[in-house]
């Protein structure tokens, strides 16, 4: 038997793209989520790692929307941007004829993330009152981000990221795009402007 040796060059790896599962519905017709997605999409477009960052963007997102994203896209972040409540999100139906909202529980989407091989690592959730759902959805991922209004002075101690509504995607696209490092735990606290300075 004989061998031949010849010397080859392995190529390394490329580095792994972060993956973001950006959902938006707005059966109601009174946000402006399409504006919300053009200033991410400028994010990442002025970005100098853009090409470390793949958005899969799905308008009018239904709840099986959601679990084929999980499913299809394994991604790192899962935003939500839409019509929330302190109970669930407001997913649409689907229809164009008759569009509605369609509850989504949070406990529900928590167990949709934990039933994935590898849960993400980051949840935005960009709608008003979701505070309760980042509390119950930090069983399931790392780090929660959700918006909400803080009276002058009061200083939060809990371990949700926070920000003033609607403003928290556009943010947090940017704050992704710096540190382009799939899996990496993220905390941050985002401070509203009626607070004067941050404390801990």
């Amino acid at each position: 038997m004989r061998y031949v040796h010849e010397p080859r060059t392995v190529p390394s790896p490329k580095p792994e793209q972060l993956r973001v599962l950006y959902l938006t519905a707005n059966p109601e017709q009174n946000l402006r989520t399409d504006a919300e997605v053009r200033g991410v999409q400028d994010q990442v477009r002025r970005a100098l790692h853009r090409d470390l960052i793949t958005i899969d963007y799905r308008p009018a997102a239904t709840s099986d929307d959601l679990i084929a994203g999980l499913n299809d896209l394994r991604p790192h972040v899962v935003n939500f941007s839409g019509h929330a409540g302190d109970a669930a999100l407001l997913f649409d139906n689907g229809s164009v004829e008759a569009p509605e909202g369609r509850d989504v529980p949070y406990d529900l989407l928590a167990r949709a993330l934990n039933a994935t091989d590898i849960a993400p690592v980051l949840v935005v959730l960009n709608g008003c009152d979701t505070l309760d759902g980042a509390e119950v959805l930090l069983g399931s991922t790392a780090v929660v981000v959700a918006p909400i209004c803080w009276p002058v002075g009061w200083s939060p101690t809990r371990t949700v990221c926070a920000s003033s509504p609607h403003s928290a995607s556009v943010f947090l696209t940017s704050l992704l795009l710096d540190s382009c490092i799939p899996r990496r735990s993220v905390e941050v606290w985002l401070w509203p402007s009626t607070t004067s300075s941050p404390r801990p």
